[in-house]
């Protein structure tokens, strides 16, 4: 009996050990070797009468001559589905194993159960009678066989696969035309009675989009080493209890109606420098054939190995409608020995032969750890989705609107940030105890989606998703962007002429402004290494916040020890350095060197504070104030002693406001305007330093270039998930004027343009 912890920590670094599991057994090897002629027999169907894109399940038995049922060069299956125009349809077969799972004490475990057959999943499309021939090649040999005859009905509400829109190819829809917002999280890995917990809770709130790891933990396919002297394991050969972990929750998405990224292939198990190498199936040390991982893109039998997994992937679980996407590797980018042109090679060729298995043509595309994708993968026609990730960054709304927009005009493609987080090597208590507010969950989640998203961020799962704050804020986005036809729709960001107090009488004012470079997840610029002075703007953002390194260190290739700022403060206020993180080792320690105008005006050694066993150098969170009077000044931020820090900065009284201080970010089209309002406190760096966000008064929104007409407008506090009102709002001349409530945190505003009876509208 394979056994696996229950508990395990889902972050990327924390899994890298694997699962442990005990002496196996012999009767818990799958016999995979046959010897005997070939035939196919005792062949059954599970339904003889289905409802489109429902599955039907065809299972056999067969017996050959072959070693690995894995390697469609010795043995293969493929069924030949004539559907009622006549038109046929190819789907590969795949080995099978059933087992037998227990839950109990936090653990799952999995007994085999009987021997092994052959499956083949098949979802009609069309209704009407179905036949199926299949034909097994082994060797030389070939057998054919007839599978009962079935019929699909059309009783099915379902609404067909999820996939990109054929209508506006920057969102996702069903077969059907059914515009599709993805409500997302990143529950990537775990056991599978934790999915049974959660999915139900998230769907509940409205959640419908997730991303599996078919690499690692309870999903473990193939590429970490169970057992390394177990005949039915090891490079090229499918972990067939996890398989069976992966049906699971694929049975229980689409019960529910949760979609799933399906990742094959993860960095973190092709890097020395974390442990995932030495426990890959592919290393020569585990009875693998390279001798380290870069090989893993040039090696042809590598490369061969891999398309029998995809051939496997796409017969196993092309016909789940709970799949949406074939993600080809998780963070290819952080892959040792990565090389953008070759990767770009090993994807075209892996997208092709897996597009030439997949009988129901699923999304097919890659994932980068650096935010900002790499052309070379992203730009091939193949690739169907960018996909990136981010951690670190404290201001997630801010990054998660640039490079939304940037990424989406690059590319012209869907755009889905598929990871975001606190950062790395958090500790054993994951995310939540540096975030109990979730803050970067909530303020991740919207940023995405009104900067043109297909969806909303997919915050990872370390520790802080199951918590009713978590789906709290996934109620709130559900409820909002209820029927609203993304898919149906071509979208503009809002465009603000005006933002004022309501009570006229209260004078401008000079708010603050929150400056953040990139701790990690990145890729600089060649010109990044050059750049020394960067200015802020008068509106308070970078001329070059793309080539800002958040972190200040010993001078390295890819790091500087200072930075300088060129500011124009209208009033005195201050510029405050803040540090979150140190690094680096403990001698000598870092120093702050904040000089104005070539002027020393601010010295401290960054020394570790508190008892020793609380200390954490990634949770040092520190500010350092320097008073600045109004005028134009040069100011340098330096690390002057060793190691390393992180930092951001503030600017006080640095840009002058009409009305609230509220961020304003938003998405319309002729009949829709989806407008979310954001206190620029509210985000973690703020909350870490014990700063909250005073609640603004009332406003008058004044948008530009909105058609004219009526429109009823809905207001959500996104935080605690409640309406706040609705409103009937005329709009003329291209302007648009809403009164905005009191906002201490997070507010939206949903509008919907009425269109006269008898005249023209659209679906």
């Amino acid at each position: 009996m394979n056994r696996y912890q229950g508990t395990m920590s889902p972050f990327l670094l924390a899994v890298l050990v694997g699962v442990v599991c005990p002496a196996w057994a012999a009767d818990d090897v799958v016999p995979l070797a046959s010897s005997g002629t070939l035939a196919i027999t005792e062949v059954t169907v599970n339904k003889t009468e289905v409802a489109r894109y429902e599955t039907v399940e065809i299972t056999f038995r067969m017996a050959g001559q072959w070693q690995n049922p894995f390697d469609p060069e010795e043995v293969r299956v493929d069924a030949v589905f004539t559907g009622p125009e006549g038109a046929q349809t190819t789907v590969p077969g795949f080995f099978y194993q059933e087992y037998r799972r227990t839950v109990a004490g936090g653990r799952e475990s999995y007994q085999r159960s009987g021997m092994p057959c052959w499956k083949v999943r098949f979802a009609p499309p069309q209704a009407g009678r179905y036949t199926c021939v299949l034909k097994a090649k082994n060797g030389e040999r070939e057998s054919v066989a007839e599978a009962p005859a079935f019929v699909c009905t059309t009783a099915s509400t379902g609404r067909g696969f999820l996939r990109i829109s054929r209508n506006n190819p920057l969102y996702f829809e069903f077969d059907d035309g059914t515009p599709f917002c993805a409500v997302a999280m990143d529950k990537a890995i775990g056991p599978v009675f934790l999915y049974e917990r959660m999915y139900g809770r998230f769907t509940e709130a409205g959640g419908n989009f997730n991303r599996l790891f078919l690499t690692n933990g309870s999903f473990n396919i193939m590429e970490r080493v169970v057992a390394a002297d177990r005949p039915d394991k090891g490079v090229g050969k499918l972990n067939l209890e996890y398989c069976r972990c992966v049906d699971q929750v694929l049975e229980l998405g689409e019960r529910l109606g949760i979609y799933h990224m399906l990742t094959l292939t993860n960095q973190t198990n092709f890097r020395t420098n974390n442990g995932g190498w030495d426990r890959n199936v592919y290393n020569v040390a585990n009875g693998g054939f390279l001798q380290k991982p870069g090989e893993y893109f040039t090696e042809k039998r590598a490369q061969r190995i891999f398309e029998n997994l995809l051939r496997y992937v796409a017969a196993r679980w092309s016909a789940s409608t709970s799949v949406f996407s074939w993600d080809l590797w998780n963070e290819v980018s952080a892959a040792e020995g990565f090389n953008a042109g070759t990767a770009a090679q090993w994807h075209q060729r892996m997208a092709r032969s897996l597009r030439a298995v997949d009988p129901a043509k699923h999304v097919i595309h890659t994932n980068f750890g650096n935010l900002n994708s790499i052309a070379e993968i992203d730009g091939l026609p193949e690739m169907e989705v960018v996909s990136t990730n981010t951690y670190a960054v404290k201001d997630i709304a801010h990054i998660g609107e640039v490079w939304t927009k940037r990424l989406i005009e690059q590319f012209r493609k869907p755009y889905m940030l598929t990871e975001y987080g606190i950062g790395h090597s958090m500790g054993s208590g994951g995310y939540a105890a540096h975030d109990p507010e979730r803050v970067m969950v909530h303020n991740g989640l919207w940023s995405p989606l009104l900067s043109g998203s297909a969806g909303t961020g997919m915050a990872w799962d370390w520790n802080w998703l199951d918590d009713d704050r978590f789906y709290r804020y996934i109620q709130a986005v559900a409820q909002v962007v209820k029927d609203i036809p993304f898919s149906r729709r071509t979208w503009r960001a809002v465009e603000v002429q005006a933002f004022q107090f309501a009570d006229a009488g209260r004078p401008p004012y000079y708010a603050d402004v929150l400056i953040e470079g990139f701790p990690g997840n990145y890729a600089f610029p060649p010109e990044a290494l050059a750049r020394e002075t960067f200015t802020v703007l008068e509106n308070g953002r970078l001329d070059r916040q793309d080539l800002l390194h958040a972190r200040l260190g010993e001078p390295r290739s890819w790091q500087a020890s200072a930075k300088s700022f060129q500011v124009r403060y209208p009033v005195d206020g201050q510029f405050i350095v803040y540090v979150p993180e140190l690094g680096g080792g403990p001698k000598p320690a870092p120093r702050l060197t904040v000089s104005v105008n070539g002027n020393v005006a601010l010295e401290r050694d960054l020394m570790p504070y508190g008892p020793a066993d609380q200390y954490d150098a990634r949770a040092y969170y520190q500010r350092y104030p320097v008073d600045i009077p109004a005028g134009s000044h040069t100011i340098r931020v330096a690390n002057t002693g060793g190691g390393s820090f992180v930092t951001a900065f503030a600017l006080t009284n640095y840009v002058r406001r009409h009305g609230p201080n509220l961020e304003v970010r938003g998405w319309q089209t002729d009949d829709y305007l989806l407008i979310w309002l954001k206190h620029p406190d509210f985000n973690l760096m703020y909350r870490r330093m014990g700063l909250a966000s005073a609640e603004q008064p009332a406003g008058r929104l004044t948008l530009r270039d909105v058609p004219d007409g009526t429109w009823q407008a809905q207001w959500t506090d996104t935080v605690e998930a409640h309406p706040l009102g609705q409103d009937t709002v005329t709009s003329k001349d291209g302007l648009l004027v809403l009164k905005t409530p009191p906002t201490a945190k997070s507010v939206v505003v949903r509008l919907h343009r009425q269109i006269r009876t008898g005249g023209p509208n659209q679906n």
